[in-house]
C-alpha cells in the first residue's frame, strides 16, 4: 500500500479518502515500512569530510 501511495503522488489525506482508508491506520503501515527499510539498509553513517 506505500509503494502505491508513494507512486500515486497524492498526499496522504487524499490517498486515504480516495481509497476509504482511515489516515491514522495508513500512518502506522507508513512508519513500519520506513523502519523495516532503515533496518534492511543499516544505520546512516556520517563521515566527516575536511578541507584545506
Amino acid at each position: 500500500m506505500v509503494v502505491a501511495w508513494t507512486a500515486s503522488g497524492l498526499g496522504t489525506r487524499r490517498f486515504c479518502r480516495e481509497r476509504g482508508l482511515a489516515l491514522s491506520t495508513f500512518g502506522v503501515s507508513v512508519s513500519v515500512t520506513r523502519q523495516k527499510l532503515e533496518f534492511s539498509t543499516g544505520p546512516t553513517t556520517l563521515r566527516e569530510i575536511r578541507t584545506r
